[in-house]
């Protein structure tokens, strides 16, 4: 007779000391919206979880990330909570697209100052200061843009949720302030 297989081994939670199961109340402030992603370890591919503000339940032991359309994906975390706690993810978003014309800038700038530094008539002086400029720009737009940041905070599990008010994309955006004073016809 041959032995029968071992059976598989049960999988091991993401986390240790984190219930299988475990779950925290995700709340992510933002200046504009960006995508949380979670996997259950990184062997796996990030996922949507929700997208700000979220307000949703999300497993505990996973990792995150902080993503989204023109938005440099945060490095991964894990949420400091316990479960059933109500976490706060602050995000301050950086873009990829001012990243992208920041090297841009840096690459460009670069290559004015060598070919100004390389001439010898009388715009010499104006390619090298064009260059150095394109160059600071580009420095400013790379370094404010390097990485998408965030900051958690574990609120008390019996305070309720803060609302959060998002502008109306279709809302007109003129600088008066309408106030509906008369209702009805005359």
């Amino acid at each position: 007779p041959t032995p029968a297989p071992a059976p598989a081994p049960a999988p091991a939670p993401a986390r240790t000391g984190v219930r299988v199961g475990a779950a925290v109340f995700l709340h992510v402030d933002s200046s504009r919206v960006v995508e949380i992603q979670h996997r259950p370890s990184g062997e796996y591919e990030w996922a949507r979880a929700c997208a700000s503000p979220c307000d949703t339940k999300v497993p505990l032991g996973d990792q995150y990330r902080v993503a989204g359309d023109g938005v440099r994906p945060s490095s991964s975390f894990l949420l400091s909570a316990n479960a059933g706690d109500r976490v706060r993810l602050s995000v301050s978003s950086s873009s990829t697209t001012a990243n992208g014309f920041g090297k841009a800038f840096l690459i460009g700038g670069g290559v004015v100052v060598v070919l100004g530094l390389a001439s010898s008539d009388s715009s010499r002086g104006v390619l090298v200061g064009l260059g150095v400029v394109a160059v600071a720009v580009g420095g400013v737009l790379v370094l404010a843009n390097l990485d998408t940041t965030y900051k958690q905070s574990v609120a008390d599990a019996r305070e309720p949720p803060r609302p959060t008010w998002r502008a109306d994309a279709n809302a007109p955006s003129s600088a008066a302030l309408v106030l509906p004073i008369f209702r009805g016809t005359f």
